[in-house]
């Protein structure tokens, strides 16, 4: 499967497996609808400011994202991702809000506020709580496919590392997950893998086995090099994983040579094998 050649980030499947949410940096800055079976690019959120870090309701009929359209700063909106509607405001705070994943019964989102700690949404009264504060900025954040533990990205040890703590009891404590830097953080569509990235942009895993409110990880393991878009300079999270936790939808990066195409979507198949191969699959 390969999009046409744009400016995109931020690729997100739905959970239906049919389409693509993207962030397409061009003339505008908008969020776009790629549909794998017709092979249809269509720009979900035309219009004034900017609109990024889209992620999919449970029904793959929607799609939450932030947006500068009613201001300056980002808020939380979502729309249906036929586009046949218009965006519905889910939040209005004097802070940056952006989207980072929704809980696993589709009722709350984690939301990322001023680039620097965690809230939580809940989408039926749409309203906002303090999820999670530490020494450094807690960005990012993912909830496992159980709903009971919360995986993030922090900078507080001087570095940005991924971290994994108890959800909603995030105070109940908290595991180090990368041992050499660590971000963006994606758990497998079955709860047994994490995934995050290393600062030169290789994409890692754990091994997880999480029981009775106790945490345990593999060592990391690489699973695939660094030619994809995924590194530090990307924005957000540039990467996504197949219902089937097979194959990773990724972002092939533009050439540095006069001419060279912009970034395209890609399908990267087989990294189970490396983690069987290397004893980490369980």
């Amino acid at each position: 499967m390969q999009a046409p050649p744009r400016g995109y980030t931020q690729v997100r499947l739905s959970p239906d497996g049919t389409r693509v949410a993207l962030y397409v940096a061009g003339d505008t800055l908008d969020i776009w609808i790629w549909d794998l079976a017709r092979r249809t690019l269509t720009r979900l959120t035309p219009g004034v400011g900017q609109s990024a870090e889209a992620i999919w309701t449970l029904d793959s009929r929607r799609v939450l994202f932030g947006s500068t359209r009613m201001g300056g700063r980002h808020d939380l909106f979502w729309q249906t991702a036929d586009g046949s509607d218009t965006p519905e405001q889910l939040s209005k705070t004097a802070l940056d809000e952006t989207p980072s994943s929704l809980t696993p019964d589709g009722t709350r989102v984690v939301v990322e506020e001023s680039g620097s700690h965690l809230m939580l949404l809940t989408l039926k009264s749409k309203t906002l709580t303090p999820l999670l504060r530490t020494s450094g900025d807690a960005v990012r954040g993912t909830v496992s496919p159980d709903g009971h533990w919360l995986a993030y990205e922090s900078n507080g040890s001087g570095q940005a590392e991924v971290y994994v703590r108890p959800f909603p009891n995030v105070d109940a404590g908290q595991t180090q997950i990368s041992t050499a830097g660590g971000m963006q953080p994606l758990w497998s569509r079955s709860g047994r893998e994490l995934f995050f990235v290393e600062p030169d942009g290789s994409l890692f895993a754990v091994s997880v086995a999480a029981r009775d409110g106790s945490w345990n990880a593999s060592v990391p393991v690489k699973i695939v090099e660094h030619r994809y878009l995924t590194g530090p300079g990307s924005s957000g999270r540039n990467y996504d994983v197949s219902m089937d936790d097979r194959r990773f939808l990724m972002i092939r990066q533009a050439g540095a040579e006069p001419g060279a195409q912009p970034p395209q979507i890609m399908v990267v198949q087989n990294f189970q094998e490396e983690l069987k191969q290397r004893g980490s699959a369980k």
